[in-house]
């Protein structure tokens, strides 16, 4: 008995010392000095900014209030309480398909390198130790918004949506299985959020994109409410790899991989949003539906 009491606490004192060592971590040091000390935190595309001085702060305001997404059963949407709009459903990808959209992530990029496949790409460094690349929606992107707004993207480079890789090509590729496999879990994704599965204003509206973003340690996005005529009327994140805080008004939440959660109505539009910073590297995929051509 007091050999497992013992083991145990070795066990738990070890946990400690790796958490403490992860804020020591070279990366997540230089990324949260490069943060505080940026003159414009990096947000995203069009993104506006009520108070600068809000997002230079690294501990949450006291008057926080933290909902507990942790007592939600997995595999069940559920609509936040405390502010309209902000929706989230646990474990929505199992952990094979976390693997597989890793290993997706992974080929896209490598294959582009290596000039393999015209329909790979490279990743766009939008800020420093930010990155991230486009997909077109499944089956494809519609060409009226191609031509449009989503040409204008700084956050895909500013690059034609013809030019993005297409899910359904990755997922008929026999190249490698568990690629094929990724793009068919972000399909399946998207499915579901055209839907309306988890955030209600999202069905019957256009996916305009996907987006695979890596967030390197210690980075973060600052405090901001996306651009009203191309940041899409609903905003969903699925995280892939990393686990950490996302503030959203005065509510703050805990997302783990597998995760997808939505802004929409007054969480969407009427109070600003952050991702605040981990000590592990983050990888998701946001998708965003429909256009607003003129106000909400």
């Amino acid at each position: 008995m007091i050999m497992g009491r013992f083991r145990r606490s070795s066990s738990t004192s070890r946990r400690r010392e790796l958490s403490v060592l992860a804020y020591l971590d070279p990366v997540y040091v230089r990324n949260r000095i490069m943060y505080m000390l940026a003159a414009n935190p990096p947000l995203d595309d069009g993104s506006t900014i009520s108070d600068v001085a809000d997002t230079l702060a690294i501990d949450e305001p006291v008057a926080m209030k933290r909902w507990n997404v942790a007592a939600i059963p997995e595999r069940k949407t559920v609509a936040c309480e405390d502010v309209e709009g902000i929706y989230i459903h646990r474990s929505f990808l199992s952990k094979q398909e976390i693997e597989d959209v890793r290993d997706l992530t992974t080929h896209v990029v490598e294959e582009r390198a290596g000039h393999k496949r015209s329909k790979a790409v490279d990743w766009f460094e939008y800020h420093k130790g930010r990155r991230m690349f486009p997909f077109q929606p499944y089956p494809r992107v519609d060409p009226v918004l191609a031509d449009g707004v989503l040409s204008t993207l700084e956050s895909q480079n500013k690059k034609h949506p013809s030019t993005w890789p297409l899910l359904k090509e990755w997922r008929d590729d026999a190249g490698s299985v568990t690629a094929s496999r990724g793009a068919g879990a972000l399909i399946r994704l998207q499915t579901f959020l055209e839907s309306g599965g988890l955030a209600p204003e999202a069905k019957n509206e256009p996916c305009l994109f996907i987006q695979i973003q890596h967030v390197e340690r210690g980075s973060q996005v600052g405090a901001h409410v996306d651009d009203i005529a191309k940041g899409g009327k609903v905003i969903a994140t699925c995280v892939i790899a990393g686990s950490n805080d996302i503030r959203v008004g005065d509510c703050v939440f805990r997302v783990e991989p597998g995760d997808v959660y939505a802004l929409a109505s007054h969480a969407r539009y009427d109070v600003e949003h952050e991702v605040f910073a981990c000590t592990e590297d983050r990888l998701s995929a946001t998708l965003r539906f429909g256009i607003n051509a003129a106000g909400k």
